[in-house]
């Protein structure tokens, strides 16, 4: 499989009604065709998506969306890439093209990113194998630099470096801002209590999701706290990380703020958690090592799961339905389901993409639970590992 075969693919994938629905009939390609291809599928579509990764292209959706995470650039990146080579390639050379894109839908498929895994697990009926052979793309070298390389995102350089999109956005340059205030009856939230994680792990570096400290006196030393299935597709590997291997798989562990990007501290390794699975959401839960002496605040887990009713906040900033500051998202108990509690929240356009590992605070402050995948719809609903799991999983930590 070449270039031009890669982008033939997507071509005869893609969809009017959509990049999701691009990617499902990619899936169906893709699982038709000789498992070599399939691989080598997964191998250029991950050249074109680090390719992809500029900060020009980061504005671009930042000006699109009124704001995008790193787990939010991944997924644009996905849907950039089913929007086919010509949109892609136009938008390497000037991302304010994409101003001329009719975007029927959010630039967002995270989707695209585990497409080749999926065919591979339906049509081989067994996991696609890690380390996909690597491909060059013809050219690279003569792309365009990064102009904005290392910048912030201000509305005098987006309106600077990418004035038709910015004029197609931000209404009067600079998109409405909604009140960021915590909801009534939210507990306090110090500062690196929720942190966007990157992973240096044995394959590189790369950041997914969201972690918390935790104090764990069970195990006399202090944690970081994720989910697992963070080490698979949904965070771009190509394959999962069993729980068990987990403490050979990351070595240390770099935390921003959510909320403005700034450094918060940083986690040692990975630790093993026998049957951690993040194929089953009652068993996705990881943990990491914090160093002595570090300053993150550390949350504490409550005693007992929450109730039905009970007044619960997500820690994180969301993708959309809130400003990216706000801090604190409020919802209700409302179920336990399938082994998981399951919460509403009050609002129902929430979008919580990237806070699959986010804690789940009770007003008292104290951790109820880890959120592991959010339900879209009318009214937006969430699933949490609850307290009484975390604390078995925790215990189970080996050494």
């Amino acid at each position: 499989m070449d270039r031009t075969r890669f982008w033939d693919l997507i071509d005869a994938a893609r969809s009017d009604a959509g990049t999701r629905r691009t990617a499902a009939a990619l899936i169906d390609l893709l699982a038709a065709l000789p498992v070599d291809d399939i691989v080598a599928f997964d191998a250029w579509y991950w050249a074109y998506q680090w390719a992809a990764h500029r900060r020009e292209l980061w504005a671009a959706a930042y000006t699109i969306m009124g704001g995008c995470s790193d787990d939010g650039f991944d997924y644009f990146r996905g849907w950039l890439i089913g929007q086919g080579e010509r949109v892609y390639m136009a938008a390497i050379h000037d991302p304010d093209s994409l101003a001329d894109h009719p975007l029927k839908e959010p630039p967002s498929c995270e989707a695209m990113l585990g497409a080749a895994f999926v065919a591979h697990r339906r049509s081989q009926g067994r996991e696609l194998e890690a380390g996909s052979p690597r491909v060059e793309i013809d050219g690279l070298s003569t792309w365009p630099a990064d102009r904005l390389k290392g910048a912030a995102f201000t509305p005098e350089l987006l309106r600077e470096h990418l004035p038709r999109l910015y004029a197609r956005f931000w209404d009067d340059g600079e998109p409405e801002q909604e009140d960021d205030a915590d909801d009534p009856g939210a507990p306090p939230l110090a500062r690196g209590a929720v942190n966007k994680p990157e992973f240096v792990s044995a394959i590189g570096p790369f950041a997914a999701g969201s972690a918390f400290p935790l104090a764990f006196p069970e195990l006399g030393r202090d944690l970081l706290v994720s989910c697992q299935h963070l080490f698979g597709p949904a965070g771009g590997l190509s394959k999962d990380v069993p729980g068990e291997l987990m403490d050979r798989f990351v070595e240390s562990v770099n935390l921003t703020d959510p909320f403005d990007g700034a450094p918060t501290g940083a986690a040692g390794r990975s630790l093993s958690i026998p049957g951690a699975n993040g194929d089953d959401p009652t068993h996705d839960l990881s943990a990491f090592a914090l160093p002595d002496g570090h300053a993150l605040p550390l949350l504490r887990l409550s005693a007992r799961n929450p109730s039905a009713g009970d007044v619960v906040f997500l820690a994180g900033s969301v993708r959309a339905g809130a400003p990216r500051t706000k801090r604190l998202h409020r919802a209700i108990k409302v179920a336990d389901t399938r082994g998981l509690g399951m919460v509403a929240f009050d609002r129902p356009d929430l979008a919580l993409g990237g806070t699959s590992g986010a804690p789940l605070l009770s007003e008292q402050g104290e951790v109820v639970g880890l959120l592991v995948r959010f339900i879209p719809g009318k009214t937006t609903y969430g699933e949490l590992l609850q307290a009484e799991q975390i604390r078995e999983l925790l215990r189970a930590i080996a050494g």
